[in-house]
């Protein structure tokens, strides 16, 4: 699943629409899904395609997945009808008609609302006093008194104030207030905590465009005399992540949990996106920044990432849980390896089968486009000098005889996959062959997520032209081993001169990395099914 959305966000983000219809229908066509795992690909590729403003495709996966007899949810079936009469009626009268029959459905609430209106900005469809109309439609459809949560209404701040219409934004993040906000505390209010208030507010002051939330919030917090509530945090890091606020991101992130709060695996993604890309050279073309000082390491992150999952979870590591999931772990991994701690990617990848999530096609390529990006960046320099034993990539490869050979191609990739398929760890014992014919390749015959486990040589590895996007895999899980064999051979090309056994050294290093990322819980004695290991 999550690498048919990753293909399709790719292929609707370079605008190739039809290409995109092509691939969703002959997957969905093709793939072995269950009931509600096809179910979530219609709803998912349709949402997609609504994103990126290529209704007629949405339109045509929506009548599929009707045919179907799918009973698609209510904030699609909502917008579908929207967009389906703006498209024949273009104008503000047939939006608001449509955009009222689709609230007084019993099943619309807010979180249909707050994804319409996210339909709405991110394709420009209406003016920002529209959108004020679209939301005034909604509470009219609303018993009387009705009020937005803090959610929705921080969210309408948040795309007002982009906008440009900051004073609607604080009259609908307070209806009573003017042109001013009084963020005074009452006399009756319970106590707070005054770290968390202050720097919220604080926040608003070196923030205008968002200062908006970050009152609403205090607001919020005296109202109810309560701690803020982590949807807000996890709101609030995203919105800096994207204005490349990090500094300010790591405060608000601290904060959170300080105040006990378990952050959602979206603002975890959003916060190892942040380190990477502090960690990147700075150039007009990356525009890379410095790691504030307040900026915890990767492998901090990631503790506090398995520690959120923990708690939610109360130990229970193989449940599901709002902090960890297998796009955040494909966000860690990414920028372990582009940060070369390769220890910590072995640590990341055994998280895989500890919490029992499925490993995709994903995964695999994040961590062959670093190894193969950083072979690319080395062999030249290997080339032109006398010392080739010195590089991490001229040992990685086996301490080929000679690298005239060796090309960044797919003989290069198909290679590194084949050491996936060696069980002992040497990095001699290895020689590079040319993919010439189709028994070259690779064998990856589909399997399902509920077959016993495999054993030897047997597991599934993608080829080559899947990882290359050459070739539509089957929408399934790969086996982790042949990854795991790969990353620490990986790990033993670090060091030239290694005096204890192979595999010694690769424990040794991962155990030093296990010391760092695991919570306490995970570094007590456990029985063998619940601890992370490093198996060869």
């Amino acid at each position: 699943m999550d690498d048919l959305a990753r293909s399709l966000r790719t292929l609707l983000r370079s605008q190739q629409y039809s290409q995109a219809s092509t691939v969703f229908l002959d997957t969905i066509s093709t793939a072995r899904f269950s009931n509600p795992g096809r179910f979530r690909a219609f709803d998912k590729a349709i949402s997609l395609f609504i994103e990126f403003g290529f209704f007629i495709g949405a339109n045509e996966i929506y009548a599929r997945m009707k045919h179907e007899g799918f009973i698609p949810s209510a904030s699609l079936r909502g917008t579908m009808h929207v967009l389906t009469c703006i498209s024949s009626s273009p104008s503000v009268e047939t939006l608001l008609s449509a955009s009222r029959a689709a609230f007084e459905q019993d099943s619309y609430d807010e979180r249909c609302l707050r994804f319409f209106l996210r339909i709405l900005v991110g394709n420009r469809l209406c003016a920002p006093e529209v959108i004020e109309n679209v939301v005034e439609v909604f509470l009219e459809t609303r018993p009387p008194g009705y009020t937005l949560t803090v959610a929705t209404a921080s969210q309408l701040a948040y795309v007002l104030t982009r906008l440009g219409y900051s004073a609607h934004a604080k009259q609908w993040l307070n209806p009573d207030a003017k042109e001013t906000i009084d963020v005074g505390k009452g006399g009756d209010e319970k106590r707070v905590s005054v770290e968390e208030e202050e720097t919220l507010l604080e926040m608003a002051r070196l923030e205008p465009e968002l200062a908006p939330i970050f009152l609403n919030a205090v607001r919020h917090m005296r109202m109810t005399g309560s701690r803020l509530n982590p949807n807000i945090y996890n709101t609030l890091i995203a919105a800096l992540v994207r204005g490349r606020r990090y500094d300010r991101t790591f405060a608000i992130f601290r904060l959170s949990m300080q105040a006990g709060h378990n952050p959602s695996a979206q603002a975890f993604g959003s916060l190892f996106k942040a380190i990477r890309h502090c960690s990147l050279k700075r150039s007009i073309r990356t525009r890379g920044g410095k790691l504030p000082p307040n900026a915890p390491s990767l492998r901090e992150l990631f503790r506090n990432m398995l520690q959120a999952h923990w708690n939610h979870t109360q130990g229970q590591l193989a449940d599901s849980s709002p902090s960890l999931n297998s796009s955040v772990l494909n966000k860690a991994i990414e920028a372990f390896m582009v940060d070369m701690d390769y220890p910590a990617t072995l640590v990341a990848l055994k998280t895989f089968q500890i919490c029992r999530i499925p490993v995709s096609l994903g995964i695999y390529r994040t961590a062959l486009q670093q190894i193969m990006e950083r072979i690319e960046h080395e062999l030249p320099r290997i080339n032109m000098l006398t010392n080739a034993p010195e590089f991490w990539a001229y040992r990685f490869l086996g301490y080929p005889d000679s690298l005239d050979d060796i090309d960044i191609d797919i003989n290069l990739l198909q290679n590194i996959l084949l050491f996936g398929r060696e069980p002992h760890m040497d990095l001699y014992d290895v020689t590079l062959r040319t993919v010439r014919t189709p028994a070259d390749r690779l064998e990856t015959q589909p399997k399902s997520s509920h077959s016993p486990p495999t054993s030897g040589s047997n597991y599934r590895i993608p080829t080559p032209l899947m990882i290359l996007h050459l070739e539509l895999p089957p929408v399934d899980s790969w086996d982790l081993v042949p990854l795991e064999r790969i990353i620490k051979r990986v790990v033993l090309a670090m060091s030239r001169d290694i005096i204890i056994p192979p595999h010694d050294h690769v424990v040794m290093k991962v155990a030093e990395a296990k010391a760092e990322m695991l919570p306490f819980q995970l570094l007590q004695p456990k029985p063998r099914r619940d601890r992370l290991r490093c198996k060869t």
